[in-house]
Formats: C-alpha cells, sequence, structure tokens
C-alpha cells in the first residue's frame, strides 16, 4: 500500500473548488477498482480551511502509485504544491487489519 499526501498551494480554493468534482469521481473509479483505501481531505488546525489531499492506495508497486496519483484532477488542474508518496505498511492495531474493504 502507498500513502499520497498532496499539498495545496497557498490561494489554490477556486481551482480545486472548480475541479471537485472530477476529482471525486477519479477516486470512485478507484474504488470501482479496488485500488483506493481511504481519502480525505487535509485542513488547517481550525477545521475549517482545506489545505490538501491524503490518499491510501491498495497497490503493489510505487509505479503504479505515482501513476495513479498523477493521474487526480486536483494535480493536474495545479492544485496543489507538492506531493509525497510513501510505502505504507499498517502496524497498529496487531491483533486484525485496521481497513478492510476489499
Amino acid at each position: 500500500m502507498f500513502l499520497v499526501m498532496y499539498v495545496d498551494k497557498n490561494n489554490s480554493l477556486d481551482d480545486r473548488l472548480q475541479n471537485r468534482d472530477a476529482h471525486i469521481k477519479h477516486l470512485e473509479s478507484l474504488m470501482a477498482e479496488k485500488k483506493l483505501i481511504v481519502a480525505g481531505g487535509l485542513r488547517n488546525d481550525d477545521g475549517f480551511e482545506i489545505n490538501g489531499t491524503m490518499i491510501l492506495l491498495n497497490t503493489n508497486t510505487r509505479e503504479e502509485a505515482e501513476e495513479i496519483a498523477y493521474q487526480d484532477p486536483l494535480y493536474k488542474a495545479g492544485v496543489f504544491e507538492s506531493v509525497i508518496i510513501r510505502y505504507w505498511k499498517q502496524a497498529m492495531p496487531r491483533e486484525k487489519q485496521m481497513i478492510n474493504f476489499y
């Protein structure tokens, strides 16, 4: 599995909102393909202002995770200042999988 964290550029809210529907459709297609485990918006500490996105992908290779990450409509629209991709392995809870959608 790979974690993808997108950090928004300053003043990118308008571009984010203009491309939100396409972003959601992209995520829904990943869910249908059983590639997306979980996704959500990152926000400032007050919980109101969105400043990024995090997704956890069910992929076996970094190359596949990168391909998916860079196809996101928000990425293509230039919303993000940076993209961080890391291999992720569940450590807790130990007794059972925390995430088991598939």
